[in-house]
């Protein structure tokens, strides 16, 4: 066997002069992605959802953004890698209001070391789609997981591709409190109350005028036995929650038996965006922890410079692709100490 040896000192070179990590661009996998839609014949909800697996291609990727924000590079309908036999899957529900890209950013980082992701959007309580009723009925956003996650396992093209014991979740805001129930948490219908903010304070015109809107409902009118059931799902091994809304409705004592979750709280300091900053005097210290210097929407995407001329609240941040990079090490490493 012969060896290239100008090629291997010219490597030896780059790793001394720039410290290139080369295991890990070794490990990292191409990101393919597919559109699907699933419909819920029983509760009625057409669920638009968004697969991320690591592909095998030579293809270039191409920049999937929005508007307002950037997304992810990819490559739509590849083969899926035959690295492994089966990957860990991860589950990816956004913000009120938000869509199936909005965590984007945390699905690339995962499928480059070898997971699936998936996002849906979550009907009534997402981008162009968004109701009062929607925002406070939250336990329709677990059972959309838990339709999305049968399907997956057992009509979709990856369903013997996904490992049934490693699935995880992650969500931000009123996500966060999804992949929470999912975990076992459980909602008190006697604290059940607006899951944004009891006194609408914020001078944010978007958010006031949604939370008062929402401050009209009269909670006390729903369904005990809806609001308090357990949305439980057993397969599920480990969810981390990012700034997770509905804080002040939750029945803290359901977590005295949950294992496996965890919280990362904003650093904020906005009256009224402070979504789960009261979570951190009421939780074990062990689960839950603050991000320095980020506030409520640093765990969006990247804005594109639309977005950022525009000055709108979601895109004034100035250390958003710091924290993410925090984020993703801490999210990975959480899910990756329990395999």
């Amino acid at each position: 066997m012969q060896y290239n040896f100008k090629k291997y000192f010219l490597v030896f070179v780059l790793f001394l002069v720039f410290g290139i990590n080369f295991d890990l661009i070794a490990s990292e996998n191409s990101v393919g992605y597919r559109n699907m839609v699933m419909y819920d014949s029983v509760r009625f909800r057409k669920l638009s959802v968004i697969v991320w697996y690591p592909g095998d291609t030579k293809k270039k990727s191409n920049q999937v953004n929005s508007s307002v924000f950037k997304g992810f590079k990819g490559i739509e309908k590849i083969p899926i890698s035959k690295r492994s036999k089966k990957y860990p899957l991860l589950l990816l529900s956004h913000g009120s209001g938000g869509n199936n890209l909005n965590l984007a950013w945390l699905a690339e980082y995962f499928v480059k070391r070898g997971y699936i992701a998936a996002s849906v959007n979550h009907p009534n309580n997402t981008t162009g789609q968004d109701s009062v009723f929607g925002v406070i009925r939250v336990w329709h956003r677990a059972n959309d997981f838990r339709f999305i996650l049968d399907n997956l396992l057992k009509k979709s093209t990856f369903k013997s591709r996904i490992d049934k014991k490693r699935i995880f979740a992650v969500g931000h805001s009123m996500g966060g409190s999804s992949v929470l129930l999912l975990k076992g948490a459980k909602l008190s219908f006697k604290k059940f109350q607006n899951p944004l903010d009891p006194d609408c304070k914020s001078q944010d015109p978007f958010f006031y005028e949604k939370c008062s809107d929402i401050k009209k409902v009269n909670f006390k009118k729903f369904d005990p036995k809806i609001v308090e059931t357990s949305y439980r799902d057993e397969r599920i091994k480990a969810v981390v929650a990012l700034d997770p809304g509905y804080g002040r409705s939750l029945n803290f004592q359901s977590f005295n038996s949950l294992k496996n979750y965890f919280i990362l709280i904003a650093d904020n300091k906005k009256v009224g965006l402070r979504i789960g900053s009261h979570l951190f005097l009421q939780l074990p210290k062990n689960h839950i922890s603050i991000v320095d210097g980020s506030d409520h929407f640093s765990f969006l995407p990247i804005c594109t410079e639309r977005g950022i001329r525009a000055n709108i609240p979601i895109c004034i941040d100035k250390n958003r692709q710091k924290i993410h990079k925090s984020v993703e090490k801490r999210v990975f490493e959480f899910f990756d100490s329990l395999q």
